[in-house]
């Protein structure tokens, strides 16, 4: 599939029934990162071509926090596990900080990750269900 360079009405419903994703970003000393992100369906909103998501308390590990910090370059998959749909978004995110008091969807952290897409491609995997042993 040709990249786009916006979201389109597929897209948006994808990322709005997403209950995860996986993010990539990278350190230029460190390397690169990967990890998964969730939370409940329609966790990440999009806002004016935009995507954002709250950072939730986790594991403490900020790694992405990190490098989107000294590297804004970042690249976000969904999958739709039922249909094998895939969505591959590359562009620049930041690290946003609030009051955690005024932002209570925001999972009390006063953090939350801004990505502006510069580059849409979708695709689908090859899921099959597995066959019976025999």
């Amino acid at each position: 599939m040709a990249d786009r360079d916006t979201l389109d009405e597929h897209d948006r419903d994808l990322i709005a029934r997403a209950d995860t994703f996986f993010l990539g970003t990278t350190h230029p000393t460190r390397g690169t990162d990967a990890s998964h992100k969730g939370g409940a369906p329609g966790f990440v909103r999009i806002e004016d071509g935009e995507l954002w998501w709250p950072d939730y308390a986790g594991n403490n590990l900020f790694t992405s926090l990190g490098n989107l910090t000294v590297d804004p370059a970042a690249a976000l998959l969904f999958l739709d596990f039922a249909t094998g749909r895939t969505l591959h978004l590359g562009g620049e995110a930041t690290v946003e900080w609030l009051d955690p008091a005024a932002a209570p969807d925001e999972g009390g952290t006063g953090r939350r990750v801004r990505f502006r897409p510069r580059r849409v491609r979708g695709g689908r995997l090859g899921l099959r269900e597995a066959s019976p042993a025999g």
